[in-house]
């Protein structure tokens, strides 16, 4: 058991060699995994699979990925492989490598002289399937042996939301106040001039009297 975060996403899955002859398909199930060190210095992730066909029960192959190594190239490849195996048994963001056991899948099986014994043979894988035969989809997990997730619901439908008109209530108007008509002036009396007496009437001096001023 082996904790590693690794999204399968993130790397087209590999599919095998199209113009390899492939000697056998055979069911397989991953029941050990762990890291070792390599010579150069890298890392190796070691899955161990056993065959789960008739007639092959208990034969065991073993994949070899090389996680960390100086070549780029050699660590894309090991990605991508991992990232098919991801894809055919359903688990495709996997944070131990506990997750992969157990769950049926195939692999493409060729069989190959032993580089560093040519006397003898060998396996080379060529490609995984999923438990029905599938090659793995970029992005989709085939799901061998896993419990398919199941679909997820239709959103129901948006009920319009029913808007209450609004009785706008036309501006009340208070009618102008009544404008008093102006009070009528009042007539002008002007008083009656006042009445003068006549003079009084000088009484006639008799002739020869003497005036009284002159007396």
């Amino acid at each position: 058991m082996v904790s590693i975060n690794f999204n399968a996403t993130q790397f087209d899955p590999s599919t095998g060699s199209q113009d390899v002859f492939e000697t056998g398909e055979y069911g397989f199930m991953i029941n050990a995994s762990e890291v070792k060190p390599t010579k150069a210095g890298g890392t190796m992730l070691v899955l161990t699979a056993k065959c789960i066909d008739e007639g092959q029960m208990g034969k065991q192959a073993t994949i070899r990925l090389n996680i960390q190594n100086a070549s780029a190239q050699a660590v894309e490849i090991a990605f991508r492989d991992l990232s098919a195996i991801c894809h055919v048994v359903g688990v495709l963001n996997m944070t131990d490598t506990q997750q992969l056991h157990g769950r049926p899948f195939r692999m493409r099986m060729e069989k190959t002289p032993r580089s560093d014994k040519p006397d003898l043979f060998g396996n080379e894988i060529r490609g995984y399937l999923d438990a029905q035969g599938n090659p793995p989809t970029p992005g989709q997990a085939s799901g061998g042996g896993s419990t398919p997730a199941a679909p997820a619901a239709p959103a129901a439908p948006v009920a319009p939301v029913a808007v209450a008109p609004v009785a706008v209530a036309p501006p009340v108007v208070a009618p102008p106040a009544a404008v008093a008509p102006p009070a009528e002036a009042a007539p002008i009396v002007v008083p009656a001039p006042a009445a003068v007496a006549p003079p009084a009437a000088v009484a006639p001096v008799a002739a020869g009297a003497v005036p009284p001023w002159q007396q």
